[in-house]
């Protein structure tokens, strides 16, 4: 079951990354100047979308291990911090290739790129190499929750 929630969450933060590379591209083209910062948007669907996910893991946690509540939901919580941490990696990595494939004069280097021009609070620490990182740690938590 975490396996498969993984892929799922691997083929959303793909998803997202192609949605958002369009959604900017196609914004700045136009003369439509700035609507307000819709990042709180996008960490509101995606706070969503882990929660359906952390009770999904809750109830898989409870059911399949016959553990005690609070161990299930120590579980289903670290699942979701790992698939947080692995959501960047991917997600930023789809987005400025897009962007890139979409434009050549940004995000040169694609899936390794950064930007320095956008208004979310994260992104002047979400480097490709902090982003790699938190998907190697994301990655081992994911591993250490099957195995255990």
């Amino acid at each position: 079951m975490l396996l498969i929630t993984l892929v799922i969450w691997i083929a959303y933060s793909i998803i997202e990354g192609l949605r958002e590379g369009y959604y900017w591209y196609y914004k700045n083209r136009g003369e439509d100047g700035n609507n307000g910062d819709i990042h709180p948007i996008f960490s509101l669907q995606r706070g969503l979308v882990l929660a359906i996910i952390w009770l999904l893991a809750f109830v898989s946690f409870s059911a399949l291990t016959g553990l005690l509540i609070a161990i299930a939901a120590l579980k289903s919580t670290a699942f979701i911090l790992s698939l947080m941490l692995i959501f960047s990696f991917i997600h930023n990595g789809v987005y400025y290739t897009t962007r890139n494939i979409l434009n050549k004069n940004i995000y040169n280097l694609k899936w390794k790129d950064h930007s320095t021009t956008s208004t979310a609070k994260w992104t002047k620490f979400l480097t490709f190499r902090n982003r790699t990182i938190m998907f190697a740690i994301g990655m081992l938590g994911v591993l250490l929750l099957v195995i255990l």
